[in-house]
C-alpha cells in the first residue's frame, strides 16, 4: 500500500513540486510523490529480503491500477532511484529497479525520462475512461515507442476506468497480463509454453 492525501505526507522535493504543481493541487503533489517513494521502498524491501521471501531479486515485476499504475510507472521509467527514502529501515542500499511493469489505466507524468534501458511495459486503458484520460495511455505508448522500449498498448474499447471485466479477443485481463509476462519477463510462466 502507499500513502495518500489523507495520510498528510510531507512536502515533495522541488524537482517534483515544480513539475507536478502545474496540474495537481498541493495535497496531490505531496501524496503523489509519497506514493512513489512508498512503491520504491517496497521494491527495495523485496530485494533486501529476497531470500526470506523466496523472491528472485533480478525479476521483480509490478502491476498498478489507476494511481498505483502511476506509482509503478514512475519507479520503473524515471531516473533510477529518483524516489529514494534515506531512512535506514527503507533499505536505501538496494535498487528500486523493476524488470517489468503492467499499467492498468494509469499514466506517467515524467515521460521525458524514458529511455531504451527501461523495462517492458504493458498498457491496458479504457477508451472511455473519465478518470484518467485515454490520451495518457496513448502518450505513454508514443513515448515508449520513441525510446525503443519493449511494450504493448491494448486499448479497452468502450470501457471506462477500472475496467476489470474487459476482454480483448476473448481474453481476460489476467490472461493478457500473463501472456505479456511470459513473453517479456525473461521467465517461464507455469502453464505457458
Amino acid at each position: 500500500n502507499y500513502r495518500m492525501i489523507g495520510d498528510d505526507p510531507i512536502a515533495a522535493p522541488d524537482w517534483w513540486t515544480n513539475f507536478t504543481s502545474l496540474f495537481l493541487d498541493e495535497a496531490s503533489v505531496r501524496a503523489s510523490y509519497a506514493g512513489m517513494v512508498d512503491t520504491a521502498t517496497a521494491v527495495r524491501f523485496i530485494r533486501a529480503n529476497a531470500d526470506v521471501l523466496g523472491a528472485d531479486p533480478d525479476h521483480i515485476f509490478a502491476v498498478g491500477s489507476s494511481a498505483g499504475a502511476f506509482n509503478v510507472l514512475h519507479v520503473a521509467l524515471d531516473t533510477p532511484d529518483a524516489y529514494l527514502s534515506s531512512l535506514p529501515v527503507n533499505n536505501p542500499q538496494e535498487s528500486s529497479a523493476l524488470q517489468l511493469v503492467i499499467d492498468l489505466w494509469g499514466g506517467c507524468f515524467r515521460r521525458q525520462e524514458i529511455d531504451a534501458n527501461d523495462p517492458p511495459v504493458l498498457i491496458l486503458h479504457g477508451t472511455a475512461d473519465p478518470t484518467v484520460p485515454f490520451a495518457l495511455g496513448q502518450r505513454l505508448d508514443e513515448s515508449l515507442t520513441a525510446a525503443g522500449v519493449a511494450h504493448q498498448f491494448i486499448p479497452l474499447e468502450g470501457y471506462g476506468h477500472a475496467a476489470w471485466s474487459a476482454t480483448v479477443d476473448g481474453k481476460t485481463l489476467p490472461e493478457l497480463q500473463m501472456e505479456f509476462i511470459a513473453t517479456n519477463g525473461g521467465i517461464r510462466v507455469t502453464g505457458q509454453p
